[in-house]
C-alpha cells in the first residue's frame, strides 16, 4: 500500500515526465556509443542490429566462431557478453556466432574499454 502511494505521488507531483526523459537520454547515449564502438572496433565482418529501443543489441560473428566456447576467452580479458545460443527455441536452428551485448546499465566510457577487449578476443578467433 505504502508503495501505491509513493508511486500515486511521484506521478501527481509531476516527476514521471522528467525522469522518463532523463532515463531515455542517458540509454540513449549509451545505445549510440555502443553503436559507434561496433562501428570502429570491430571487424567489418561483424554484422549488428540497430537497436530502436532496450537496453541491448545483437551481433553476428563470422560464421565460424562459436561465442559459447568464446565466452571463457572474454571473461579472462573483464569483458562479458551472452552468447546467442541462449535465445533461440528449444529443437530450431541456434546461431552459435550470435551474441547479445549489453549497454543499458554501462557508463560510456565503460562501454569504450569492454569493447575494445571485445575486439580483440574476436579479432584472434579470425
Amino acid at each position: 500500500m505504502v508503495t501505491q502511494i509513493l508511486c500515486a505521488e511521484f506521478f501527481n507531483q509531476g516527476y514521471f515526465e522528467p525522469h522518463l526523459k532523463r532515463f531515455c537520454d542517458i540509454h540513449r547515449e549509451r545505445r549510440d556509443v555502443m553503436m559507434d564502438c561496433i562501428h570502429t572496433m570491430l571487424p567489418a565482418e561483424v554484422k549488428s542490429v540497430y537497436p530502436e529501443g532496450g537496453l541491448f543489441t545483437w551481433l553476428e560473428l563470422p560464421g565460424q566462431i562459436d561465442t559459447t566456447s568464446m565466452l571463457k576467452e572474454a571473461v579472462a580479458q573483464k569483458v562479458a557478453y551472452m552468447p546467442g545460443r541462449e535465445f533461440f527455441v528449444a529443437d530450431h536452428p541456434s546461431r552459435d556466432n550470435s551474441m547479445r551485448v549489453s549497454f543499458g546499465g554501462v557508463e560510456p566510457e565503460r562501454i569504450r574499454v569492454g569493447m575494445e577487449r571485445l575486439a580483440k578476443v574476436i579479432e584472434a578467433k579470425l
